[in-house]
Formats: C-alpha cells, sequence, structure tokens
C-alpha cells in the first residue's frame, strides 16, 4: 500500500487561493472582452488592441496565475518542504496582478503612436517582470531545500 502525500508543509491557503480566485475573474474578464470586441475580433487585423488585450488577459491572466497557484502548492507537498518565503508569494501575486491589469488595459486604450500610453505598457511590463523573477526566487529556493 502506497503511503499518500503529507499536507503538513502546503502553504497557507492565504496564498494559494488568491491565485485561482484570480484566475477565474480573468476568464470571466476575458470572456466579456471577447464579446465587446467580437467583430473586431473576427473581421480586422489580428494583432488589434483588443485581441491583444484578451491575449494577455487569457495566458497570463488565467493560465500564468493558475500555474502560479499550482506549484506554490505542488512543490511544498511533493518536495516535502516548506515554502521559501510566503510573504514573497504574496508581493508576487499582487505584481503580477496589477502589472497585468494595467498590461490589459494599455492594450485596450492603446493608440501604438508615440505617447504616453508607452510610459504604462513598460509600467506593467516592470511590474510583470518582478513578478516571475520574486516567483522564480521562492519556487528555486523552496525547492533547494529539498
Amino acid at each position: 500500500m502506497a503511503t499518500g502525500l503529507s499536507t503538513k508543509n502546503a502553504p497557507s491557503p492565504s496564498v494559494v487561493l488568491p491565485h485561482f480566485a484570480f484566475a477565474a475573474l480573468m476568464f470571466l474578464a476575458s470572456s466579456v472582452v471577447m464579446l465587446l470586441a467580437a467583430p473586431k475580433l473576427v473581421f480586422h487585423y489580428h494583432l488589434n488592441p483588443e485581441m491583444l488585450a484578451l491575449t494577455h488577459l487569457m495566458v497570463l491572466g488565467f493560465i500564468t496565475m493558475i500555474i502560479f497557484g499550482s506549484l506554490y502548492q505542488l512543490i511544498p507537498v511533493v518536495m516535502e518542504v516548506k515554502l521559501f518565503s510566503e510573504t514573497l508569494a504574496k508581493i508576487t501575486f499582487y505584481l503580477f496582478g496589477t502589472g497585468l491589469l494595467i498590461l490589459a488595459v494599455s492594450f485596450w486604450e492603446a493608440t501604438f503612436g508615440i505617447n504616453q500610453s508607452w510610459l504604462w505598457f513598460e509600467v506593467s511590463g516592470m511590474l510583470i517582470l518582478a513578478a516571475v523573477i520574486f516567483f522564480a526566487i521562492n519556487t528555486l529556493k523552496s525547492a533547494a531545500k529539498s
């Protein structure tokens, strides 16, 4: 008989659940964006601002957030180690979520000319990049403990 995995090292629900809740909201938001932009998505050039906003909401907001939340749960349980830092995981969530929302709004409102909207693309990119780096640090340091 195989022994089960121990959840004694699992992070608190306040680390994992926000990732899944945010992912569900982004799935809903991308569905609304798809309905609002349906004519442009079908009959216009595929790299229009609405399509870029939709793509980033799905890939970053839904898929990546599910991956982050899952790995924060799986690494401690499977490798039988504590998460390096739950605080860093929460900071990662807030940076990533804020960066994604700024990015999606920037794409939706983009004119793609030389104007102030490029500043928001840069800010969102820096927030998302910082979140990914913090995620990598947190998961790699957790895995290194095993």
